[in-house]
């Protein structure tokens, strides 16, 4: 019986946290979470994209280092082929070819492709007067956000295969006890390497959508409400919504 003459007053209480910690925020900005969000995925677009051109001969370092020790085993790999299974040492040629092919594949991405420039030049020429122009522009930098980490996965997970691969094959084909066969091993385990040191891509496209995760996030604070009847002070839960 106590608890339902509470239920009420605390009901009450309640609904007063939640219209007064949305009273400074506009009915467009509950309903978009784009418009919201701080920084904007544009913000986020023209923040990064500052510190691109400086950060452009380091954004695939994962992906070259792995690439680098695949080259390496490749090179050595012809003084300790094993001639019965490989006679024509197709192994070292594989090593060098997956290896020197990414360190050239990242190279002409870091002279050519930074995704956050180009987009930035795309969604700052874009009209934001009115609201529904605001909203294109942010949804548009966020998929250009969303790509740019698309993209970071794809070339991850298609470094990890074709060296681990290359250097499983060496492995397989280098001479038993020799140098090769150590530095093989070791190649493997760099060209997992990139799946640990992820693209800076991916952080910044996650970051961003755990930025708009947290504009309704409901914070729970500890307070007192006063009884009905009796006007005495009792512990209570009170939920508001931040903003």
């Amino acid at each position: 019986m106590q608890l339902t003459k509470k239920a009420p007053a605390i009901f009450k209480y309640i609904v007063f946290i939640l219209v007064f910690s949305s009273a400074n925020v506009s009915g467009a900005e509950f309903e978009y979470p784009e418009l919201s969000v701080t920084p904007r995925a544009s913000d986020r677009l023209e923040m990064e994209a500052a510190k691109e051109t400086q950060k452009r001969w380091t954004t695939h370092i994962p992906i070259q280092v792995s690439a680098l020790a695949t080259l390496t085993a490749g090179v050595l790999q012809f003084g300790s082929t094993d001639l019965v299974k490989d006679p024509d040492k197709r192994a070292g040629w594989a090593g060098i070819l997956v290896g020197g092919g990414w360190l050239a594949a990242t190279a002409l991405m870091a002279t050519n492709y930074q995704p956050y420039g180009s987009a930035q030049q795309d969604v700052s020429a874009l009209p934001r007067k009115s609201q529904r122009e605001q909203l294109t522009r942010e949804r548009i930098a966020e998929e250009r956000i969303n790509a740019a980490a698309r993209l970071g996965r794809k070339i991850q997970w298609l470094s990890v295969l074709t060296n681990a691969g290359a250097a499983i094959y060496m492995n397989s084909n280098a001479e038993p006890g020799s140098f090769s066969k150590v530095v093989d091993g070791a190649t493997i385990a760099f060209a997992v390497a990139p799946l640990f040191f992820r693209y800076h891509w991916i952080d910044v496209a996650e970051e961003q959508r755990d930025y708009k995760k947290r504009i309704y996030a409901p914070v729970a604070s500890a307070t007192v409400f006063a009884e009905p009847g009796s006007g005495r002070l009792a512990p209570g839960l009170a939920l508001a919504l931040a903003f």
